[in-house]
């Protein structure tokens, strides 16, 4: 999805920090709530699919391409880095 957030605010000739986040809510939260997704987001309860990439602001994650450092499905590890030279 930050692929496609990536895309949107580039099609969309976005450049403000603000712009390209909200491109990066529609690419995410946008789709959940259309399709009333009840459980969507960081909500107790929720089934848990998350993505954690290191960066400063939902900005920069839509126009770096940021290594995926963890990713969950359903509360479970798919995912781990284990290689950070950058700490």
């Amino acid at each position: 999805m930050l692929e496609r957030a990536m895309h949107v605010a580039y099609r969309s000739t976005f450049r403000r920090d603000d712009d390209i986040e909200l491109a990066l809510a529609t690419a995410t939260f946008g789709g959940a709530h259309l399709l009333r997704l009840p459980t969507y987001g960081l909500v107790p309860g929720g089934p848990a699919d998350l993505v954690a990439v290191r960066v400063s602001s939902a900005a920069e994650a839509g126009v770096t391409r940021p290594a995926r450092e963890l990713a969950l499905k359903a509360g479970r590890v798919v995912h781990a880095r284990s290689n950070r030279s950058d700490d």
